[in-house]
């Protein structure tokens, strides 16, 4: 008897619980695809690249134009995701995503990479800021960029620049976290310095400092500026 309460209390206590909460515990995320003329059998692969490495974090095979990937994790730094279709010889699609993101990709294979992705909002600022960024570098950058051998002071100072042009235009968006936490080591050149970093972070909103990357951004000034002691 006392058994069956218990187990009756249980499932009451559980039933209480709103299914937003419930969902708010799930980890990782989901992409789904249908891509007209993507024959079944076709294994696609999400890639990661980090620090020059590229590792395979996910798998799954097509069938009948669509794929799902489930449950994706989120690695410790900000990057991008690499969606390659390795029966196809096309270009690997982008992808930057947050970690309750439930990504829907729509097109036919003709137009990969370029298909439509929707349910990320910050992708949606991940390729607004690239247009930006972009358009800066081909406006004032692109004569001091030769071959891209311009020297580090260039480098951040396009860096620096792009970053600034970004909050002017995008204040308010979620990727801005993202963006100056990959700017550590994207280049490949150089490591920014720290209070550059910092003074960015500052003009940041407490809703972008508390998203997930604005958390890992806070996490890394805080360990450089302890190691720089």
């Amino acid at each position: 008897m006392k058994k069956e309460f218990i187990i009756l209390l249980f499932c009451l206590i559980f039933n209480c619980i709103p299914s937003d909460v419930i969902s708010q515990t799930k980890k990782g995320f989901t992409i789904t695809g249908h891509i007209t003329d993507l024959k079944s059998g076709s294994k696609l692969y999400i890639l990661i690249k980090s620090f020059g490495k590229i590792d395979t974090i996910s798998s799954c095979i097509a069938k009948q134009n669509t794929f799902t990937f489930k449950n994706i994790q989120l690695p410790v730094h900000p990057e991008f995701y690499l969606i390659c279709i390795k029966t196809e010889f096309v270009e690997n699609l982008q992808l930057f995503l947050d970690q309750k993101d439930n990504v829907a990709i729509f097109g036919a294979l003709k137009e990969w990479p370029n298909v439509k992705i929707t349910g990320s909002n910050l992708h949606d600022d991940f390729i607004a800021a690239k247009a930006i960024r972009k358009k800066l570098m081909t406006e004032t950058f692109a004569t001091k960029f030769p071959a891209m051998t311009a020297p580090p002071d260039t480098i951040l100072a396009y860096s620096r620049a792009s970053i600034a042009a970004v909050m002017d235009q995008m204040p308010n968006s979620i990727y801005l976290p993202a963006m100056l936490a990959t700017w550590t080591y994207t280049t490949g050149k150089f490591i920014p310095p720290i209070a550059m970093k910092k003074l960015f972070y500052e003009r940041l909103s407490e809703l972008q400092k508390n998203s997930h990357y604005g958390k890992i951004l806070s996490k890394q000034i805080e360990q450089k500026l302890n190691n720089n002691f």
